[in-house]
């Protein structure tokens, strides 16, 4: 029996960085709980993020997770993506 295709998604994305440097500046998707809704951008912010020391777990987690990148852009690159890709 012939079914409809389901939807799908092709993303063309800057890589998430994963090996960081010491002193190096990253930026990070922030996501937050429902308090914080701001009315426009959602849950989602993008921050400044420096790696400042090698015992930095906090940091190395987010990087684990695919949040640090390398640009501001980058990382706005992935949220655009995730915000155009729901149903």
């Amino acid at each position: 029996m012939w079914e409809e295709p389901s939807p799908r998604v092709q993303l063309n994305l800057p890589c998430p960085v994963l090996l960081l440097e010491v002193g190096k500046r990253y930026y990070t998707i922030n996501v937050y709980d429902v308090d914080c809704y701001d009315g426009e951008m959602g849950f989602t912010s993008i921050e400044e993020w420096v790696y400042e020391d090698a015992d930095d777990c906090q940091t190395k987690s987010r990087a684990e997770q695919g949040l640090m990148f390398a640009s501001r852009t980058d990382a706005q690159e992935w949220l655009n993506a995730m915000r155009n890709s729901r149903r």
